[in-house]
């Protein structure tokens, strides 16, 4: 999960590329189309597949997530964050939730609403996971702050990635990149986000790591290796339709 610094679900994510297990879906073209709230829950289980094995959600966070239907409750916590995006068209999808993206455009804020329900949901967090889930915040934000200073309002953010492990190797990762490119190339604006573990992914997009950062590398709780956290940037490009011939 790239990932918004006040309401982050998990860095970026990217598609790996083995055989495509879905076959019937092998032929279809991707549709990229604005979410709708009856994809939520589809996203949310994708999401769940996807970063399964994380460092940093299924790892340093998950460790630590002590209290009942873990499952359940990190759901509702994307279902209320990805509402928002979708209000505010932030949300995109290909086959009803199999692959989604959630970025934010500059001037974007969160409805009060989440940021009320994110701190009601703090209760279902033990100390420790609260105190993780605090220093990732901080750190990714931070982070940006130091590579993009003034910079870092006036880009495109891409927060979450996720493509249905069923269909890994479509190419549909890589569609809603290309996408999202295209429209902040558009409106003139770099691209920023954070990955733990899809960096070659996104350098093959363009993309370049201008910052790297350790989570974890103090906390004497947590019994792994330091977890590094990549910023990454692409600059915009003028498109083909906006060039003036010499």
């Amino acid at each position: 999960m790239a990932h918004n610094a006040t309401t982050p679900a998990a860095p970026a994510a990217a598609e790996t590329t083995p055989p495509l297990k879905g076959a019937s879906r092998e032929a279809k073209p991707p549709n990229i189309v604005p979410m709708r709230y009856r994809d939520i829950w589809s996203g949310t289980e994708v999401i769940r597949k996807g970063f399964s094995n994380d460092p940093v959600q299924a790892g340093y966070f998950g460790s630590v997530d002590t209290f009942p239907f873990r499952t359940l409750r990190n759901k509702l916590v994307l279902s209320i964050i990805w509402a928002a995006a979708i209000w505010q068209g932030r949300m995109l999808t290909i086959d009803n939730g199999a692959a989604i993206m959630k970025y934010a455009a500059p001037g974007d804020k969160d409805p009060w609403i989440v940021g009320f329900l994110m701190r009601l949901l703090r209760i279902f967090g033990s100390v420790e996971f609260n105190k993780r889930r605090g220093e990732f915040v901080g750190t990714v934000h931070n982070m940006y702050q130091d590579a993009f200073g003034d910079r870092n309002q006036a880009m495109y953010d891409v927060q979450a990635v996720a493509v249905d492990p069923d269909v890994h190797g479509s190419g549909w990762g890589t569609a809603l990149m290309n996408h999202i490119m295209a429209k902040a190339d558009a409106d003139g604006r770099d691209i920023k986000l954070c990955t733990t573990t899809a960096v070659r992914f996104y350098e093959r997009l363009g993309f370049s790591v201008v910052r790297v950062g350790l989570i974890a590398a103090d906390n004497p709780s947590w019994d792994g290796e330091p977890i590094k956290v990549h910023i990454m940037c692409r600059p915009a490009k003028i498109p083909a339709s906006k060039t003036v011939p010499t």
